[in-house]
């Protein structure tokens, strides 16, 4: 048999191995088959129950991301303007008042907190709140900080593990179920 070129048109490269069907859509027989995946790509390898435990511990680490996240803003910036608030009423009155804790907390709308007349409790606490309000925004700050660090890593776990999922298209997905059902039924 002797083989002989073909010289192609221009402006097509190639030949298409699977022209596009004509006339009525074709059925496909799913006698047996359920349908696992409604969206295009399928999950190969996950139960619905870890796909479901993923995307719920990622919806919580999105969320813990966020609370913190402006949570350690709204403490910082109250960090800043207590800083301004007292630079201008020492531009005005020429003396540097300290905003403490506890004018801090009456600001916040909280009270002072009452505890048990322990020995020593109450003037450790009492000593605290004549800290400047900057030192308490600072630590709140560093807190929500550090937990918005936490919740991104753990983040960035959740989305690796997504990564490492095997995702197909749907329509080779169920190509591959066919086959396997047609080989499990002798049909190939």
């Amino acid at each position: 048999m002797l083989v002989k070129p073909v010289a192609l048109p221009p402006g097509r490269e190639k030949l298409a191995t699977k022209p596009l069907p004509t006339g009525s859509a074709t059925v496909a027989k799913t006698m047996g088959m359920v349908r696992v995946c409604c969206s295009s790509a399928a999950v190969v390898g996950v139960s619905v129950e870890d796909l479901l435990v993923l995307l719920l511990e990622k919806a919580w680490y999105k969320l813990v991301t966020s609370l913190t996240g402006l949570v350690a803003a709204f403490f910082g910036l109250a960090a800043v303007m207590s800083i301004v608030e007292q630079a201008n009423k020492w531009s005005m009155t020429g003396v540097w008042t300290t905003v403490t804790i506890a004018d801090l907390l009456m600001a916040w709308g909280l009270t002072r907190p009452e505890t048990p007349n322990y020995i020593g409790l109450q003037k450790i606490i009492d000593e605290v709140l004549t800290w400047p309000g900057i030192v308490a925004n600072a630590i709140l700050c560093f807190v929500f900080i550090s937990l918005w660090v936490w919740a991104k890593r753990g983040l960035n776990v959740i989305e690796r593990k997504e990564r490492g999922l095997t995702v197909i298209p749907r329509n080779e997905w169920e190509a591959v179920q066919r086959k396997k059902l047609a080989k499990k039924l002798g049909m190939s």
